[in-house]
């Protein structure tokens, strides 16, 4: 239905709009408009249109606009007149929000300036004008009218708004004396709500950045309305603060969500050109963190984690790589050979993540380890999460966003803890607590990560948080422990400190496969793709009584899918294999075989460690080597001697040769290791 025509809100527009005749005359507003378009296209250069924003501005001519999704667009016929700006032609809370940023404005902006005819024009005329009219923009909790909403619609310095349809369309017949003076007196108001409301209700995350932009570029294309400089000053001032606080040391964003840390890392880059460009805008912003958070974004990529979305095959990361250089160059000036890579590894210890990669090139293997803390309402209830890529494809996955709109089950289950690869108890939710990663040892040929997550398991259903409260919890500390042997295969250690009386869930959720197979006597999973690569995965140390499941698809329970959309037909199905135990028998570490296959690839035999000598087991490979792992009750004690080695480490990984000489070793703080005589 059409939304309720404000009086009083149209007549405080209407009284702007003539305060705005007698503050300033038009012509004069006309061209100052003019003067500071020119002075932003020196640093921001219009986009050129593309077909697609061609072929869109035709439809948003007709009256139809667009739903983003992943799949592509979803046009709707709203009309140009007698608008629902509430979004009632479609139940998805990020309809009317859209809607209200006026990205429609943005293919019209670019396809004037491939070939300026009036349609377009005309086109903007009307939408914007219906929303004056019928819009209560006093109202900052309605959707499409928050302090990020109402930002975007007026413009930043990364997206086209009224401000720059303004400065393209003023020129235009259907722009005329009276239709400016209204719009300029509905964008001053607008931005005052935005200044002294919209963005004073939100304390942190990226709605206060999106705001502080937006104010900011208001002020600065239109330096004539009310109070210009003092939005200017406020903008500068907490927009440092903002960069401050909300990028931690570590360079990582304080929502540690990918696409959230990309886009403000870009409105803070926005904000150094600006500060260039506009001596008026002193800003002063910590370099050395936003060029860390320029390699955060390179390093995280190709994304998944939290409220990102999830890709099966590797992109081009030679982009990602230009990009980051761009960046670089603008914050260190010159230039930046083409040839310069960061670091393969790194480490955010502020973030607890650590990401790991063979090399920059498709193809690579990529290890994500999410030790992370709680990053509020984008995040997902995953800690202690593992993502590997290898061969060109992601294998255990995180499943990447499956939608905003809570009321479809899929959004909740994506971002549930039964949805990630870690461990529950009883199929609950991890809670609020923080993880906390308490080992990183990487070298060439192996990395050793440790992480630890104590923070219970909850019934409460998780959308943008617990909004109805946590539920009934069960205490429970979960702690995992990765060894990586670099290009052959990975360890994953887990232990559950919890009650008796419950299941503990080891969860292994993979991407999208062609075909997989499964032992449960044997306790193991095996993919396999066309072209003689697969993936395989066995606890190779399981407690006494363990069960397995493999879920695809499945809807009762909820369990193994992938967030890619499929046109009209909900996700994509991807094999979750879940071990399951008692907890009586927690308390203790088992562990988990990983690893990607080739067709040259041999799959080890597994034999226990005799009684004897302890927790362990060796890895039996054809050639006669062998790889044992041996290690403490709790890792709380040293091994000593169990009868194959001596050493004070609590957890020892060693490969023997045939002859049965140690060739290599790795150590969890350990400071000599001895093969038993």
């Amino acid at each position: 239905m059409k939304t309720t025509t404000h009086t009083a809100d149209r007549r405080a527009t209407e009284e702007a709009a003539t305060l705005f005749a007698t503050r300033i005359e038009i012509n004069q507003i006309r061209n100052i408009i003019r003067e500071q378009a020119a002075r932003f296209a020196e640093f921001m250069p219009a986009v050129e249109a593309s077909a697609d924003d061609l072929n869109y501005a035709r439809e948003v001519v007709a009256g139809r606009i667009g739903f983003k999704l992943d799949t592509g667009r979803r046009l709707f016929d709203v009309g140009r007149s007698g608008i629902d700006w509430a979004g009632g032609h479609y139940n998805h809370q990020e309809w009317p929000t859209q809607m209200g940023r006026f990205f429609m404005l943005i293919p019209l902006i670019r396809a004037y300036s491939n070939e300026p005819a009036a349609v377009y024009a005309e086109a903007a005329r009307d939408y914007i004008i219906d929303w004056i009219d019928n819009f209560n923009c006093e109202e900052i909790e309605t959707r499409g009218n928050t302090c990020m909403d109402i930002a975007i619609r007026l413009g930043t310095h990364g997206r086209s708004g009224w401000c720059c349809a303004l400065s393209t369309f003023m020129d235009e017949p259907s722009w005329d004396d009276e239709f400016v003076r209204k719009v300029l007196g509905s964008i001053e108001r607008q931005a005052h709500i935005l200044w002294q409301r919209g963005i004073p209700s939100r304390p942190w995350g990226n709605h206060r950045i999106f705001g502080l932009d937006g104010l900011l570029h208001t002020a600065l294309r239109l330096p004539f309305i009310a109070d210009a400089d003092k939005m200017i000053a406020f903008a500068v001032r907490n927009l440092e603060q903002a960069c401050r606080f909300q990028f931690m040391p570590d360079g990582s964003y304080i929502e540690q969500s990918l696409g959230y840390h990309h886009h403000m890392a870009e409105i803070f880059v926005n904000m150094l050109r600006v500060g260039r460009w506009f001596p008026e805008v002193k800003l002063q912003l910590p370099s050395e963190r936003l060029l860390k958070a320029a390699e955060y974004s390179l390093h995280t990529a190709p994304g998944g984690i939290n409220d990102t979305s999830a890709m099966v095959y590797d992109h081009d990361i030679p982009d990602s790589l230009k990009a980051t250089r761009r960046i670089k160059c603008e914050i260190e000036g010159g230039d930046i050979p083409e040839s310069w890579r960061p670091a393969l590894d790194s480490v955010y210890p502020d973030a607890g993540q650590v990401f790991l990669r063979s090399s920059w090139e498709p193809g690579a293997d990529f290890l994500a380890f999410d030790a992370s803390v709680y990053s509020g309402a984008h995040a997902h209830l995953a800690r202690l999460g593992v993502v590997f890529r290898s061969g060109g494809r992601l294998w255990l996955a995180d499943p990447g966003s499956f939608d905003y709109e809570m009321s479809n089950p899929f959004a909740i289950y994506g971002r549930s803890t039964v949805a990630h690869t870690t461990i529950n108890l009883d199929g609950l939710n991890q809670g609020l607590g923080d993880a906390k990663l308490v080992k990183a040892d990487i070298t060439a040929e192996h990395a050793l990560l440790h992480g630890v997550y104590a923070g219970g398991y909850w019934d409460g259903t998780y959308t943008w948080g617990f909004q109805k409260g946590l539920g009934r919890g069960s205490y429970g500390r979960h702690e995992r422990i990765i060894l990586w042997i670099r290009d052959e295969y990975m360890l994953i250690l887990d232990a559950m400190m919890c009650s008796a009386g419950h299941t503990v869930e080891h969860t292994w959720q993979m991407a999208p496969v062609a075909a997989w197979s499964h032992d449960s006597d044997e306790l193991s999973w095996t993919a396999s793709e066309e072209g003689g690569g697969g993936f395989y995965l066995r606890t190779v140390m399981p407690p006494t009584e363990m069960a397995m499941s493999v879920y695809e698809g499945s809807i009762e329970p909820r369990r193994g899918w992938f967030s890619k959309s499929l046109p009209d037909s909900g996700f994509t199905p991807a094999p979750q294999i879940v071990f399951r135990y008692g907890s009586e028998q927690a308390n203790r570490f088992y562990a988990t075989l990983a690893m990607p296959l080739t067709k040259e690839t041999v799959i080890p035999q597994v034999e226990p460690l005799a009684a004897e000598c302890g927790q362990g087991f060796i890895l039996q490979w054809p050639d006669g080597t062998s790889d044992v792992v041996a290690l403490s009750a709790s890792l709380a004690v040293p091994l000593n001697s169990n009868g194959i080695l001596e050493s004070d480490a609590p957890l020892v990984w060693l490969r023997r040769s045939a002859s049965g000489a140690m060739t290599r070793h790795i150590m969890y703080d350990g400071t000599y290791l001895n093969l038993a005589k």
